[in-house]
């Protein structure tokens, strides 16, 4: 595995999420969830934090991917993405939720989106991964 690879694919799951994540907010958030007291206003968003957040983020997806997760190609992806939800938009919405005055319509659009953003990018994952890991293998493959 070459630092150069886990970069590429950390850019191509980065505009992944950005254009599913980006396009079901678009479609739906603007019109249902516009509330003033919950968002900050435009030009307030700490959007070099958010972006951060969000690099580390794709890193650490791709890397336990790369390095942890055995299986290869588009199904294990959707798997490993499905996984990933699981254990991070869903228990972090339903927290946000618990403390905060979410809507709940708005709380299910963020879990509805995630599971989108993550299958989407497993999948993208599972066709950038479909050798095995080990480079003995990859050899004899060549």
């Amino acid at each position: 595995m070459s630092w150069r690879r886990l970069a590429l694919c950390a850019v191509a799951v980065f505009v992944t999420q950005a254009l599913v994540n980006g396009t079901i907010f678009a479609l739906i958030m603007d019109r249902s969830f516009n509330d003033p007291a919950l968002f900050r206003p435009e030009g307030e968003e700490k959007i070099a934090i958010y972006m951060a957040s969000r690099v580390l983020f794709v890193g650490l997806f791709v890397y336990i991917f790369a390095f942890w997760y055995t299986r290869r190609g588009w199904l294990p992806g959707l798997r490993y993405g499905f996984i990933v939800w699981l254990f991070y938009s869903v228990p972090m919405t339903v927290g946000f939720w618990s403390f905060m005055r979410l809507p709940d319509g708005l709380a299910l659009a963020w879990i509805g989106i995630g599971l989108a953003e993550h299958e989407a990018s497993g999948l993208v994952l599972g066709f950038l991964y479909t050798h095995p890991v080990d480079g003995l293998a990859i050899r004899r493959a060549l």
